[in-house]
C-alpha cells in the first residue's frame, strides 16, 4: 500500500466510535491543521466544521463532505485536516513539498494520507504525480495514501453521516440504556420508527435509535437513507435472550 495509492469511489458509512460527553459545554478546541487556508479567489472557500468537540478548518465544501462521512466511521479514531506537508522529488529532479487534505488515524493503529479531489480535476497527469508521491511517503508518516473524490460522497453518504455525527453529541443516556434491554429481546429486523416507539415518550425516539447504530450496537440492514423507515437489527455483541 505504501507505493500506491488507493481511490475510494464509494464506500459504506460506519457510524463513529464513542465519544466522551461533557459534563459542561466546552467551546471546541483550535484545529490541528499546519497550514493556514486563505481564499485566494472566487472559486476557492474556508469551511469550518466541529469534529467532535475542535475545530476543523477546511479548503472547500467537498472537504466538509470528506470530513463528514471520515469522522462517521467507526475505524476512523482521529481526524487531522491540512497535516505536517511531505517532502517529494518531482519529475523534474526538484525537491518540492506536498500537503495532503487529511491524515486518519485508523482504530488499529495505522495512519492513512488521504487527497480529497473533484472526479472532473483528476487528469492523468495529477494520478501520475499522486503515485510518485506515494512512492516517496515515509511509511512512519502513513501506510499508504487514498484518493477521494465527490463520487464517494453523494448526498445520501453526506446526510447520513451528518445524522451521525450529530446524535453521538446527545446526552439522553436514560433512552440508550433503555433501548440496549429493548434490543436483548430482538432477533428480527425491525424498523427505527417501531424501536423509537417502544421509548413510549412524547417526543420521536430517532435520534436515540440512531446513537445506537452510532455506538455500533444497531446494525443497519438495508442502504436507504437513515429514517424512521430504516430496517435495523440487534449487533452481534448484543446478546439476544431466549423467550419463554
Amino acid at each position: 500500500m505504501r507505493r500506491s495509492y488507493e481511490r475510494a469511489s464509494s464506500w459504506d458509512i460506519l457510524p463513529t466510535g464513542e465519544f466522551s460527553d461533557p459534563s459542561v459545554w466546552t467551546p471546541p478546541a483550535q484545529s490541528l491543521g499546519t497550514r493556514a487556508i486563505e481564499a485566494r479567489s472566487q472559486g476557492s472557500a474556508r469551511v469550518f466544521m466541529n469534529a467532535a468537540g475542535r475545530k476543523m478548518v477546511l479548503e472547500s465544501g467537498l472537504e466538509g463532505k470528506v470530513a463528514a462521512a471520515l469522522l462517521a466511521r467507526r475505524d476512523v479514531a482521529m481526524l487531522q485536516e491540512q497535516p505536517t506537508p511531505v517532502d517529494f522529488i518531482d519529475f523534474e529532479g526538484r525537491d518540492r513539498k506536498h500537503y495532503f487534505d487529511f491524515l486518519a488515524t485508523m482504530s488499529d493503529g495505522r495512519r492513512v494520507a488521504i487527497s480529497v479531489k473533484p472526479q472532473a480535476r483528476v487528469t492523468p497527469r495529477f494520478r501520475e504525480e499522486l503515485f510518485l508521491i506515494a512512492s516517496q511517503v515515509d511509511p512512519r508518516y502513513a501506510a499508504g495514501v487514498l484518493l477521494v473524490t465527490d463520487q464517494a460522497v453523494p448526498p445520501k453518504v453526506v446526510t447520513d453521516a451528518l445524522i451521525l455525527n450529530s446524535v453521538m453529541l446527545d446526552r439522553d443516556y436514560e433512552a440508550y440504556a433503555s433501548l440496549a434491554e429493548i434490543l436483548r429481546t430482538f432477533r428480527a429486523p425491525t424498523t427505527i420508527q417501531y424501536l423509537g416507539s417502544m421509548l413510549r415518550r412524547r417526543t420521536s425516539g430517532f435520534r436515540a435509535v440512531v446513537r445506537l447504530i452510532g455506538a455500533g450496537l444497531l446494525l443497519r440492514v438495508d442502504h436507504s437513507p437513515l429514517s424512521i423507515a430504516s430496517r435495523v437489527r440487534a449487533a452481534d455483541l448484543v446478546h439476544v435472550q431466549e423467550q419463554p
